[in-house]
């Protein structure tokens, strides 16, 4: 087999698959990288038993086809090269490999893909979905960052996708936090839940960075293929129910707390800096300022900061927060300028709203406060 390849897409095809490989696979053949060459089609293909991911791109010059194995960890430095072909000479029976570059070449011994297992399998009777990449994209952006990762609780490591008549959701927690956005225009009477992993998920936001269009679902009871132009990727759905995330937001919430989002997460980070290993940071909120401020008794050392706000619904509250919590909620939340805090008292949990929600979207994140 031969064939050439451009090595800047040759290149980031490679890493997104090799991303997927685990450095301690559960069997020796995960080290490899397969490849597929049928016609003016290569496909790299890496797992880690769980997720399966395959890149496709277009070669010049293909000469016969076939399948065989190369280690990652060998051919990982092809992302090195700049934008030039890269020529792949393989035999097919010793499956020894030559790339030849403008300026060199590189040898390696294969192996028969014969042995490399196939991908999990869909039933018969998969449902189907089809969303926008760029919809898929903001979700995972705005919630990922709120899953758990307490192997103890498998079901919170995930995101949950729910196509309800009312809307499509992305929701991840950790008990601590929430982050949730709701599409408006993108619900379905035909109702479906499903669990994505957080690592295949980490996964699909990587390739839907470079890769743009529609992204076709499909799944089963327990499995799930997300494809788009060039990426397939396979992964296992979570089992078990996921919490009911709905009944943890409140409905009734009588104080606000308008204030700028940037200038609140600046203040904030500068604070945090001086809190002790719990991240407690007080917020001490009056009608027209929130007085952060954070100690670790154990090395004297303290922080605060006043930040201009709006508060309604009571003369003033007080209450604890982890700082590390709120940051990742400010972050995820950007670019939003103007931020509402709701809240019904100190001790449960608080609501971070956009003041100016994007066109058919809502999100909503929510942070639970801790004991002053």
């Amino acid at each position: 087999m031969k064939f050439t390849v451009s090595s800047a897409e040759f290149s980031e095809r490679l890493q997104q698959v090799l991303h997927v490989m685990s450095s301690k696979p559960i069997t020796p053949v995960f080290n490899f990288v397969k490849f597929d060459l049928y016609g003016d089609n290569l496909s790299l293909t890496g797992s880690d038993g769980d997720i399966t991911l395959t890149a496709s791109m277009k070669v010049d010059e293909p000469e016969g086809e076939g399948s065989f194995l190369i280690l990652g960890s060998q051919i990982s430095f092809l992302s090195k090269f700049g934008n030039q072909p890269l020529v792949f000479t393989i035999d097919e029976r010793s499956y020894s490999l030559e790339i030849k570059s403008s300026a060199g070449k590189y040898n390696y011994i294969g192996q028969s893909a014969s042995e490399y297992p196939a991908a999990r399998s869909l039933s018969t009777e998969a449902n189907e979905l089809n969303l926008p990449s760029d919809v898929v994209m903001e979700g995972i952006n705005k919630t990922l960052f709120a899953a758990s990762n307490d192997e103890l609780r498998p079901i919170m490591i995930s995101v949950c996708v729910d196509v309800t008549p009312e809307g499509l959701y992305f929701v991840a927690t950790d008990a601590h936090k929430l982050a949730m956005v709701k599409y408006n225009n993108l619900g379905s009477e035909d109702a479906k839940r499903l669990v994505w992993p957080s690592r295949s998920v980490g996964a699909l936001k990587n390739f839907l960075a470079k890769d743009k269009g529609e992204l076709n679902i499909k799944f089963d009871s327990s499995s799930i293929y997300f494809k788009s132009a060039n990426y397939l990727l396979v992964s296992r759905l979570v089992e078990g129910n996921y919490p009911n995330y709905k009944a943890v937001i409140p409905r009734e919430m009588p104080v606000s707390v308008f204030v700028n989002a940037d200038v609140l997460r600046v203040a904030l980070t500068r604070v945090a800096a001086c809190s002790s290993a719990t991240n407690l940071v007080r917020m001490s909120i009056t009608p027209n300022n929130i007085h952060l401020l954070s100690q670790d008794l154990d090395y004297s050392v303290s922080g605060e900061e006043n930040v201009e706000c709006t508060l309604n619904g009571v003369d003033s509250i007080e209450l604890g927060i982890r700082s590390d919590l709120m940051l990742a909620i400010l972050g995820a939340i950007s670019p939003v300028t103007e931020i509402e805090l709701k809240l019904i008292d100190r001790t449960r949990p608080m609501l971070v709203l956009p003041v100016n929600q994007a066109e058919n979207s809502e999100v909503t994140m929510l942070v639970t406060p801790m004991v002053i």
